[in-house]
């Protein structure tokens, strides 16, 4: 079943950049957990649950050697986009915002997978619509 932190994000009216994800790694998938509200957690799930239950507070800090401003677990909705969710990093230098997602696993070797240049496609609406510098 779907957690009490999950069911808090699920707003029809919105969508959550994880569900576009779903939808691009598996429409079925993606119909059995959002439209159907069925998700089970395996071996995987409950290990990322407790890895991002560390990082799902934002925090600010500056690398001053690369003179980064680096933020965790900023969230952000669009109703324009109506898309909704949580950059695990956002890296800031300048006019330059770069969001960050922190995978688990070996990336291919050619380039990223389709699902996760989505995620990050999403995540760069949201950022521009709240107002960041493209």
């Amino acid at each position: 079943m779907i957690d009490q932190q999950e069911e808090q994000e699920t707003d029809f009216e919105l969508l959550p950049v994880r569900m576009v994800v779903q939808y691009t790694f598996c429409p079925r998938l993606f119909y059995l957990e959002w439209v159907d509200g069925e998700f089970r957690h395996n071996r995987f799930t409950l290990d990322g649950k407790k890895v991002h239950k560390s990082r799902d507070r934002e925090s600010t800090e500056i690398d001053s050697e690369k003179e980064v401003l680096k933020t965790t677990s900023v969230y952000l909705s669009s109703h324009n986009e109506k898309l909704t969710g949580r950059i695990d990093l956002l890296e800031e230098s300048g006019e330059r915002v770069v969001p960050v997602e922190i995978k688990r696993g070996k990336a291919p070797p050619d380039e990223p997978w389709l699902d996760h240049k989505v995620q990050l496609c999403a995540y760069a609406l949201l950022l521009e619509d709240n107002g960041y510098v493209r």
